[in-house]
């Protein structure tokens, strides 16, 4: 649930980041875009090292990538699931 719910919250922080240009709160833009940049930084990272680290174990699938890029820690906790399960 809390996966979940992480998500919603990755999906709207990102929707209030694209949008920033149009808001009427224009003024905050460069540090919305700012902020995009350095998560997407981070969770390119983060993407980079659990895929090299767990790639091979047959425990990564096709979208992970993505996931991880878009939800960063949530999806690393689904791929924890994933990996306890089986």
């Amino acid at each position: 649930m809390m996966i979940k719910i992480g998500k919603v919250l990755m999906i709207a922080m990102w929707i209030l980041i694209i949008s920033s240009p149009w808001s009427p709160m224009s003024r905050i833009y460069p540090l919305l875009i700012g902020a995009g940049i350095f998560v997407l930084f981070l969770h390119s990272m983060q993407m980079l090292l659990i895929k090299t680290s767990i790639k091979n174990s047959g425990y990564w699938c096709k979208g992970d990538s993505l996931q991880l890029m878009f939800f960063g820690v949530f999806a690393l906790m689904e791929i924890r699931k994933r990996m306890i399960v089986s």
